[in-house]
């Protein structure tokens, strides 16, 4: 099992996917992120940051949450990073997010 990660550039902390995992997205992949699926802390920091606080500002981020943006948009994975946490596998995705 891994947790998944989200490294959202902007974003002060990496956003938690999934607790326990026995897939991981490759370099190369579009996923996709439901607000609605994540865990409470992780889908309330979505829902209560501004899209422009990590995305240019302009009339669709200056209306939308993070968690509707990143609803609407293609995020490519570009970049994995492994470590450990508290004995279980840990993976960050690094993502390119496109609206």
């Amino acid at each position: 099992m891994t947790k998944l990660y989200l490294n959202i550039p902007g974003l002060e902390y990496e956003t938690e996917l999934a607790h326990e995992t026995d897939i991981v997205p490759s370099v190369g992949d579009r996923i996709y992120v439901r607000a609605e699926y994540l865990d409470k802390s992780s889908r309330r920091v979505l829902e209560q940051t501004p899209a422009y606080h990590c995305f240019e500002r302009n009339e669709t981020t200056g209306r939308m949450s993070m968690a509707e943006y990143l609803e609407e948009s293609v995020i490519t994975v570009t970049g994995r990073g492994w470590g450990f946490e508290n004995g279980i596998s840990c993976c960050t995705l690094e993502v390119e997010v496109e609206y």
